[in-house]
């Protein structure tokens, strides 16, 4: 039973991978400096959880585009996983499942473990060590630059190839009512608005 779907768009592969970049650099780039600045002038730390925060769906939607295999929007797919590794890192999937199921449905980084053993994980900007006694660490700044590099190259390379995105977001029957009935109630007062 499916609650909504997704209407694609065709567009130019090096137009939506300009754009993605030009958001990434405008939105998380600022942030780099803003965090910099603040690091510099300051005795404390600036929070990272925002920056993984903006990174993480960047990385999802680069890799629905840029990963071969099916040509669907699927984030079910992988994709995310091999694009990580393109970036350089030797566990993919247990960045991408650690990061999804912490950040995504808490509040805050949790560990994996697994028969008796646990991984736990921390975010830095400018520590490069990556694996260090049962701990990734995710040098943000080190994945931002990868990131942006990544979307060069691939920009360079995406000629005029077209490429399917995601657009509109379609509810379905199955919408929970409230989210219909907001829908509507929203929907009927906008078009008395505008007419």
């Amino acid at each position: 039973m499916r609650r909504y779907s997704f209407k694609l768009r065709k567009e130019k592969r090096v137009k939506y991978l300009s754009d993605v970049k030009s958001r990434l650099e405008e939105d998380v780039g600022s942030y780099f400096t803003c965090a910099e600045e603040v690091r510099r002038t300051s005795k404390r730390g600036i929070g990272l959880w925002a920056l993984i925060r903006m990174l993480f769906p960047i990385i999802e939607s680069v890799s629905q585009v840029t990963s071969k295999g099916s040509k669907k929007f699927n984030i079910q797919s992988g994709k995310q996983v091999r694009l990580l590794r393109k970036l350089g890192f030797e566990y993919p999937n247990l960045i991408w499942q650690m990061y999804r199921h912490a950040l995504i449905h808490n509040d805050k980084l949790m560990s994996l473990r697994y028969h008796g053993r646990q991984i736990d994980w921390s975010l830095s900007i400018g520590d490069s060590r990556q694996y260090e006694s049962g701990v990734i660490n995710l040098d943000l700044k080190q994945l931002y630059n990868d990131l942006v590099a990544y979307l060069d190259h691939e920009i360079a390379q995406s000629k005029q190839k077209s490429v399917w995105v995601r657009d509109v977001c379609v509810l379905t029957s199955q919408a929970k009512r409230e989210l219909r009935e907001e829908f509507d109630r929203f929907s009927r007062r906008q078009a008395s608005v505008t007419i």
